[in-house]
């Protein structure tokens, strides 16, 4: 396979250490680039990544995954999203952040799950959401939006929901809140 290959839009693609790294640049500005190294997965772009699948997406890396990106992230599958990351597990958006999802999805950190969005995070999944961290579960964002037809589910020793402003939480029927102690502060 060559090293580098030219595409008709002026991008051009190689692995530079010919091993376990992609990078796509256009113009000699990097656009992305791909790390499947031992340890785990490193997605990063300057600009907006859209993922899109039109029946089901899975991705697996059995060390730590890091995807990031300039601006906005956007990820649309059609029917089910499956991530599993035996390590640490960062998705990180510096302005939005936009999971749709046809019927379920599924994000799974061995140790810990980092969702950030710097500006808004929207989260619409068609039946079923799970979130597991082994130690802990963080989004981070100015705005959250989640909307689910059916369960959410967040799976983890620790869970944090904080907020500035306003926190609501609402249900169409049954809010079932559990633990060993409910302080009320």
């Amino acid at each position: 396979m060559p090293a580098n290959i030219q595409t008709r839009g002026g991008f051009e693609v190689s692995c530079p250490d010919g091993g376990d790294r992609l990078v796509v640049k256009k113009g000699g500005l990097v656009q992305l680039e791909i790390d499947l190294g031992v340890q785990g997965m490193k997605i990063q772009t300057p600009g907006d990544l859209q993922i899109q699948a039109g029946g089901s997406l899975s991705i697996r890396s059995g060390g730590s995954m890091s995807v990031s990106c300039g601006a906005n992230l956007s990820a649309a599958v059609g029917s089910s999203m499956d991530l599993t990351v035996g390590g640490a597990a960062t998705v990180t958006a510096r302005s939005n952040m936009t999971m749709t999802i046809g019927s379920a999805m599924s994000i799974t950190a061995g140790t810990a799950l980092q969702l950030t969005a710097g500006n808004q995070f929207n989260l619409l999944g068609g039946h079923t959401v799970n979130l597991k961290g082994g130690n802990d579960v963080v989004i981070d964002t100015k705005k959250l939006s989640a909307k689910v037809a059916t369960d959410t589910v967040i799976d983890t020793k620790e869970f944090t929901l904080r907020a500035e402003g306003k926190a609501s939480i609402k249900a169409g029927g049954e809010l079932v809140l559990k633990g060993s102690k409910l302080v009320q502060n």
